[in-house]
C-alpha cells in the first residue's frame, strides 16, 4: 500500500479515533479552517467517529466562499463589455454578486470561458490577439503564486491583451486579524497545510499564545486530521498552547521561497473586502504600480454600487464558526446548491454545499 493510500484508510482511521477517545476524556471543540478540511471531515464522517468527545466548527475553507460580492460585481461588469473574453475557474462561476452570478451572465453570452489552469488563460490570449483576455485571479496565497506564474509567462511573451482581475486574499490576514478579534469558543484550531506550502508558518508561531489555544497545521487526508486532533488533545492534556505542524511533507516552516518571491515581485499588501467579514486590513493584495498594465481594474471602466449580501442568508455566522450550516434558517428551504443565497452554498466546496450534499439529513 502506498503512503498516501494509508492516509485514506478509513478502517485505520477508526482505530486511531478510538485511541483519541481513550486518551482524552474531555470534550474538545475544534475550529477547522482552510481548503479541503471540511470536505474530508464531512465526507469521511470523522466527527461521527469521535463523537461525543470531539466536535468541529468550520471557518473559511474554499476561497470562493470569502471572495467579496464587490469582486463578483466587478467581474460581471467587465465580462459584459464588448470584445472581452472573460476567463475564470469553475469554483467562482456560481458565486452570487449583488444581482446575479457569472453563471447567470454566461447563459446570455459566449464571452465567458471556464479553465482548469491559469496557464490556459495565457494560451487563449496568445491564440486570440484581437480579443482582450481578462482572467479572474482569485484565491489565497497558494493560488496567487500559481496565477502570477501564468502572468509572468504572459509578460515574457509580451501579450498586450492579457489582464488579471485581481481578487487574491491573504489567509494570513485571517490568522492575524480575524481569528484574534473574534471570540471563538473552541479548544483548538486546525489549519489546512495547503496554504502554508507557499507561506510557511514561521510568522504564526506565536498565534497559540495570543489565542491561548493549541493550533495544528494539518494535511487533509483522514489520518492527517485524526493525528492532528490527537496533537490538540495532547496539548490540552499537557497544558500547552503551541503551533505544531503535522503536515511536514507539504508545509515547510519557511514556505516556498520561489513562490513567495513571485508574489512579492508583482504584489503588495492592501486592505481587502472579505465576504461575510468586511474590510480587512492588509487582507489581500494589489498590483505594484509598475504592473498596472496587467491590472483589469486600472484598464477597464468598472461601474458598480457597493453591494450587500442577502438578508436571509446566515453565511456570516457559518463562516465565523458560530453555527453549523443546517442551523441557518434558510438552509435547504430558501437556499440550496441550485438556488444559493450565499457563497458557501454556491461554491462546489463551500461548507453549506458540502453539508447539503454529504449530510443532508442533519
Amino acid at each position: 500500500m502506498r503512503s498516501i493510500d494509508k492516509l485514506k484508510d478509513i478502517a485505520l482511521a477508526g482505530r486511531l479515533a478510538k485511541n483519541i477517545l481513550n486518551f482524552s476524556s474531555k470534550e474538545i471543540k475544534i475550529f477547522a479552517a482552510g481548503e479541503g478540511l471540511a470536505y474530508s471531515i464531512i465526507k469521511n464522517k470523522l466527527g461521527e467517529m469521535l463523537n461525543p468527545s470531539v466536535s468541529f466548527l468550520f471557518g473559511p475553507g474554499c476561497p470562493a466562499c470569502v471572495t467579496s460580492v464587490e469582486a463578483i460585481d466587478k467581474a460581471i461588469c467587465i465580462a459584459s463589455m464588448k470584445d472581452i473574453i472573460f476567463i475564470l475557474q469553475e469554483e467562482y462561476l456560481n458565486i452570487p454578486g449583488s444581482k446575479q452570478s457569472l453563471s447567470g451572465l454566461r447563459e446570455k453570452s459566449n464571452s465567458i470561458r471556464i479553465i482548469e489552469s491559469p496557464l490556459e488563460a495565457v494560451t487563449i490570449a496568445g491564440r486570440e490577439p484581437d480579443k482582450r483576455i481578462v482572467f479572474l485571479a482569485a484565491g489565497f496565497e497558494d493560488a496567487a503564486a500559481e496565477n502570477l506564474y501564468a502572468l509572468s509567462l504572459a509578460k515574457k511573451k509580451d501579450l498586450k491583451n492579457f489582464f488579471m482581475l485581481n481578487s487574491h486574499l491573504k489567509f494570513g490576514a485571517f490568522l492575524t486579524g480575524i481569528l484574534p478579534q473574534n471570540n471563538y469558543l473552541v479548544n483548538g484550531i486546525l489549519l489546512s497545510g495547503r496554504i502554508f506550502s507557499v507561506t510557511g508558518y514561521n510568522e504564526y508561531k506565536d498565534l497559540p499564545g495570543r489565542l491561548k489555544i493549541p493550533v495544528v497545521i494539518t494535511g487533509c487526508e483522514p489520518l492527517d486530521i485524526l493525528q492532528s486532533v490527537y496533537l490538540i488533545a495532547k496539548q490540552i492534556k499537557e497544558g500547552r498552547c503551541e503551533t505544531e505542524n503535522q503536515f511536514t511533507r507539504g508545509a515547510p516552516a519557511g514556505g516556498n521561497k520561489a513562490a513567495l518571491n513571485l508574489i512579492s515581485d508583482y504584489f503588495e499588501a492592501a486592505n481587502k473586502n472579505w465576504r461575510s467579514f468586511g474590510n480587512i486590513e492588509n487582507g489581500g493584495y494589489k498590483f505594484k504600480k509598475e504592473f498596472y498594465r496587467y491590472d483589469a481594474e486600472k484598464n477597464f471602466p468598472i461601474k458598480y454600487t457597493m453591494p450587500e449580501e442577502s438578508v436571509f442568508c446566515e453565511a456570516k455566522k457559518v463562516l465565523k464558526g458560530q453555527i453549523v450550516p443546517y442551523k441557518c434558517s434558510a438552509y435547504s428551504k430558501l437556499c440550496s446548491p441550485p438556488h444559493a443565497l450565499g457563497a458557501p452554498m454556491a461554491a462546489k466546496d463551500g461548507i453549506c454545499s458540502l453539508f447539503f450534499k454529504l449530510k443532508r439529513n442533519n
